[in-house]
């Protein structure tokens, strides 16, 4: 399996390109077998991660899948009862679309009507953003 990409965008740490090499070798797959092969590489990948301070301020809580969703869970630890700088989600927000949309991995599941989500709680667990990515998002509809 490939390995993660970790990067920071505004003091935001996001785990990106977590599809492993499997995928390349699923191209004469359907869509669904290739979202399926994704998605469970995409689990293994982020299990190895769950828990981990990836960030100074961000811990990586885990993930959840539901059909073809994959949500990435994070606690950003240095904001409490909400309160966190607008302007930033909005800078991770565009960095993230970036990034995910011309990740080659996340493209092939994204192309098979998946959604890659990145969701936010404070250190309260209050939820904080989630910003979600589908096909139609990343320009990769017809």
């Amino acid at each position: 399996m490939g390995a993660a990409k970790i990067f920071s965008i505004a003091g935001v740490t996001v785990v990106s390109g977590l599809i492993g090499v499997g995928m390349i070798a699923a191209s004469n797959k359907t869509p669904e077998e290739r979202a399926t092969r994704a998605l469970e590489n995409m689990a293994k990948a982020a299990e190895e991660l769950k828990g981990s301070r990836v960030h100074p301020n961000v811990v990586f809580d885990g993930y959840e899948v539901e059909g073809k969703a994959f949500t990435y869970n994070y606690t950003l630890m240095h904001i409490i009862n909400g309160h966190y700088n607008g302007a930033d989600k909005a800078r991770i927000e565009k960095l993230m679309h970036e990034k995910v949309c011309s990740d080659r991995g996340m493209k092939r599941l994204l192309k098979a009507d998946g959604v890659v989500r990145y969701s936010y709680k404070g250190k309260d667990g209050r939820d904080l953003f989630t910003i979600a990515f589908d096909d139609a998002l990343c320009g990769l509809t017809s």
